[in-house]
């Protein structure tokens, strides 16, 4: 009949397998039960009976049926979850005057109530999730003949099946003249999944002198999704026996809210609460119910509390930064990528609202975005940090990252010759006995400095024209050719202790008319282009 029944000891604890332990245990007994899953159905006849499970895993899981009944003080049952398969009915039931406490457990019934009362004067649901698995299920059925009974929700997830009641209660089944009353005292209770919220049926019940069977249920500080029905017997005894009354009263509950706007997952009846909810801190915590919530997380003492069994609790976000930029150069944009941060609560109303980057020279900025551009002012090792923040205002711990940077400012290029609106001989004078004149030298040449040193100085020499997209440049191979203006043609300067130079190869042919050369040069960290002023870093000349 499955595994064993542990932490047995002498005194009133109970031992052996869970229907061997409930039909040993007597009033008062304690019957604790070792983690595992067992394949029986037991009945607790005695009241004063506490039955405890374990929330440590594996926990312990009963495919069947438990029953409690007897008289006296109320049975407990606690940190189990009792899943009973088709044919066994409902997953708990109680019975008897006794009745029964369930506190921090999980009641699932494939074709029956997650929680079955036809008696108890003090029953008691606290911390759990009751579910009816069939189509028209009942979450938690109330069916009263002549006992009373009182029924205290906290903090409790209630589901019965789609075509369902989550909540129903009747009264006077099978008798006559006489029927028990019932109260149900629901506190930040959650109802979902079912057609039928509520449904409460006092018709059945009669009296000879007085209204009997009647019903009363309340919730406060709860969600009650799904319709409402209330019945009760019309007095067909008056004037000599007024009606009974079958009477719903809810009080700050959301009852109008769409499912998914509520929950994680309705569909998979994942009632726990969106960050974006609007039932978060809307409902108050009444002195002397559950502290916690469904999950065991405390409510909020002095402040609003969560409408439902869920208190949100927001889960911090976590900041995560890298650096893109391949070779981080000062007075270059190093650019920085917050993307791998993560919310958990991203997609269920959470997500990330705020990156806030602290660069590690003494600025600071904030984005809405994970990505950002910072110059440094100079060389050197920075460490750049990320906090990120979600929607709800949870802040991240920081996430940081070292910044090596290079020197970033580029050469000062500095052209001396030719001087600027210069007009320079194409042809050189001729000499004695030459039939023609040769082409003149043709030479740029001019100053390199930067603190990082000079790797390299290259030029654009180009032959300035009308055309703003086809410009014609100097290869130095080829010699003048036409380019796209926006792809010019480099030619490489020989650089020598801080000067440089390039002469334009004699069998080079150029063209005369009015040119324009570039300077643009790269330090030994790579960064690229020319610090100087650009009257002195751009010269025009004509060549004539």
């Amino acid at each position: 009949m499955g595994q064993g029944a542990g932490g047995c000891g002498g005194g009133d604890t109970a031992c052996g397998t869970i229907g061997a332990a409930a039909g040993a245990a007597a009033a008062g007994d304690a019957v604790q039960i070792a983690p595992g899953t067992y394949t029986e159905s037991a009945t607790f006849a005695a009241g004063n009976v506490t039955v405890t499970g374990s929330t440590e895993a594996p926990g312990v899981v009963v495919s069947g049926a438990l029953t409690f009944g007897g008289t006296g003080a109320r049975s407990v049952l606690q940190k189990l979850i009792v899943a009973a398969p088709a044919g066994s009915g409902p997953a708990v039931a109680a019975g008897g005057s006794a009745g029964v406490a369930v506190r921090d457990a999980v009641l699932l019934s494939a074709d029956g109530p997650g929680l079955s009362i036809t008696g108890g004067t003090a029953n008691e649901l606290t911390r759990s999730s009751v579910l009816a698995a069939a189509a028209d299920g009942r979450g938690v059925d109330v069916a009263l003949g002549t006992a009373a009974t009182n029924l205290t929700i906290e903090s409790s997830i209630v589901s019965g099946g789609a075509n369902g009641v989550g909540l129903a209660v009747k009264t006077g089944i099978g008798t006559l003249v006489t029927a028990g009353s019932a109260t149900v005292t629901a506190r930040h209770l959650t109802i979902a999944g079912a057609v039928t919220a509520v449904a409460l049926d006092s018709s059945a019940a009669t009296g000879l002198l007085s209204a009997q069977g009647n019903i009363a249920v309340s919730a406060t500080d709860s969600i009650v999704l799904g319709a409402t029905a209330a019945k009760n017997n019309a007095g067909l005894l008056a004037p000599l026996v007024p009606p009974n009354t079958a009477s719903l009263t809810l009080t700050r509950t959301e009852g109008s809210a769409a499912p998914q706007a509520l929950f994680v997952n309705a569909g998979r009846r994942n009632y726990h609460l969106r960050a974006d909810a609007p039932v978060i801190d809307k409902g108050q915590l009444t002195a002397g119910e559950s502290a916690t919530d469904l999950d065991g997380q405390p409510r909020r003492a002095g402040a609003a509390s969560d409408l439902g069994a869920d208190e949100f609790v927001n889960a911090g976000p976590t900041a995560a930064v890298t650096v893109k930029t391949a070779a981080p150069r000062a007075t270059i944009p190093v650019a920085f990528d917050g993307s791998g941060s993560l919310d958990r609560e991203a997609g269920l109303g959470g997500g990330i609202a705020e990156y806030r980057w602290t660069f590690g020279d003494g600025t600071t900025a904030t984005t809405p975005v994970p990505t950002v551009e910072h110059i440094y002012a100079k060389a050197g090792t920075v460490l750049a940090q990320l906090v990120v923040v979600d929607r709800q205002g949870g802040v991240s711990e920081p996430a940081s990252t070292p910044v090596k940077l290079e020197n970033g400012t580029a050469p000062a290029v500095v052209i001396t010759r030719p001087k600027a609106n210069a007009t320079v001989a194409l042809l050189a004078k001729r000499r004695k006995g030459q039939r023609r004149r040769p082409r003149a030298n043709i030479r740029f040449a001019g100053t390199a400095k930067a603190a990082a040193g000079v790797k390299s100085v290259v030029l654009t020499i180009e032959k300035i024209g009308t055309t703003k997209k086809t410009c014609t440049w100097l290869d130095k191979k080829k010699g003048l050719v036409k380019k796209p203006c926006a792809k010019p043609v480099f030619v490489g300067a020989k650089v020598v202790r801080g000067t440089w130079s390039y002469s334009v190869a004699g069998k080079i042919k150029l063209s005369r008319g009015r040119y324009r050369v570039s300077a643009y040069g790269t330090n030994s960290a790579g960064a690229f282009g020319n610090s100087a002023s650009a009257k002195r870093r751009i010269v025009r000349f004509r060549l004539k």
